[in-house]
């Protein structure tokens, strides 16, 4: 016989993932209101037009050159494709619609997560498209035409920025870490990018729709980060397989696919001696 013992209660714990997820949600959607709320060129000049028509397509054309650089089946990048190529030839129209067309840009920007065929690959794709449009030529000038011309390359830019930053969010939500470091080094690739993007946003809307994602994001990277191992280096005095240098410090040899793949190298049997490595702090 066996003692029952009390009953354990069930445990809980904060679901920091779908935290980001729904922000995310919130982000994407101010960034389309802000876009439609901002986009125009009724009654004004053909170059209005022309100018952030030229803006969209290149926004479709980086699309297209992240697609063609991340690893994925064939189908689904010749999927995305033909989605880039429908929004490019309908831009002549969809600009006239600034809601719907804020809508078919954000759509394609978080299509092109299912083309990478891992987590770390959406998130550099992202990554790639958070500074898009900032080395534009300035609009300057005073006229209501210039104005609005620099308006509509500000809320081009701030809606691919905003809805790639929100996308790697979700992303990241995802990503498994090897360590805490790891964690802690994308947390503040992201706290660098949401303080761009808070410094340019235009509304109270935007302003806390970023904000909350921020904290989110945060929340979530801080609450994985403290259940993972740090890394710490050490130097071996020999050049030695890395079975030998696993099973030295880790006392696993099975251990030895971590240390090659962290510190990159060449052949696993020879770890060359007198480098500094990075290891996982369980190590002796």
């Amino acid at each position: 016989f066996v003692e029952a013992g009390r009953a354990a209660e069930p445990g809980s714990a904060p679901d920091t993932a779908g935290d980001v997820g729904a922000a995310a949600d919130a982000a994407v959607t101010a960034a389309q209101v802000d876009f439609a709320d901002a986009f125009s060129f009724s009654g004004k000049p053909q170059f209005v037009a022309d100018a952030a028509t030229t803006l969209l397509e290149g926004g479709i054309s980086d699309l297209r050159s992240l697609s063609g650089r991340i690893s994925a089946a064939t189908q689904p990048i010749s999927d995305f494709s033909a989605s880039l190529d429908r929004l490019g030839s309908e831009l002549s129209t969809l600009i006239r619609a600034p809601a719907t067309l804020a809508s078919r840009v954000t759509g394609v920007v978080v299509a092109l997560r299912g083309v990478a065929s891992d987590v770390t690959g959406a998130i550099n794709a992202y990554r790639t498209l958070w500074p898009f449009g900032n080395d534009e030529p300035a609009v300057t000038g005073t006229t209501a035409s210039l104005i609005q011309q620099a308006d509509n390359q500000a809320a081009i830019a701030g809606l691919l920025q905003r809805a790639a930053t929100a996308e790697a969010a979700r992303a990241a939500a995802s990503a498994s870490f090897a360590s805490a470091d790891e964690a802690t080094a994308l947390r503040e690739l992201f706290t660098a990018q949401f303080d761009a993007l808070l410094a340019a946003a235009d509304t109270d809307d935007v302003f806390t729709a970023l904000t909350d994602l921020h904290a989110a994001v945060v929340r979530d990277l801080n609450t994985r980060a403290a259940k993972l191992p740090r890394t710490r280096q050490v130097t071996p005095s020999a050049t030695q397989p890395a079975l030998v240098l696993a099973q030295r410090l880790y006392g696993d040899a099975t251990r030895a696919d971590d240390i090659v793949a962290r510190n990159k190298i060449r052949h696993p049997g020879f770890v060359p001696g007198g480098v500094a490595l990075e290891v996982l702090s369980d190590a002796a």
